[in-house]
């Protein structure tokens, strides 16, 4: 995966925790809901390791989230759910990425074969 591909995937990703506590954030002040999301995929940074991740609002009567709230809740949820990311991802041991970038304002499709580790 070339550097610029590289940075550009590591910062999307870095980036989409605070996207999706925003979103939950203004779900949870709109509805009143608590609200838990879980995702993951293949991650450049980790060389194309699997990572999963989950972001939570809501607090139950003694201040914790759900994960928190859940003794096992790694065991119960996050592991079943890598679990399940690891059979998405592993049909495409190699995949193509295409990835709309805009660099010093100009736009492009670029394409980068990736190889997943599972």
């Amino acid at each position: 995966m070339s550097n610029q591909l590289l940075i550009f995937c590591c910062s999307a990703q870095a980036g989409v925790l605070d996207m999706i506590g925003d979103f939950l954030d203004a779900m949870t002040k709109r509805t009143g809901w608590s609200f838990t999301v879980i995702g993951g995929g293949p991650d450049p940074a980790l060389d194309g390791r699997i990572r999963t991740v989950s972001v939570h609002k809501g607090l139950d009567l003694y201040g914790l989230t759900f994960s928190k709230a859940l003794p096992k809740y790694r065991e119960t949820i996050i592991q079943p759910y890598s679990k399940f990311l690891h059979s998405v991802y592993r049909k495409y041991s190699v995949f193509s990425l295409n990835l709309k970038l805009t660099i010093n304002g100009v736009s492009g499709i670029h394409s980068q074969v990736i190889q997943i580790k599972t």
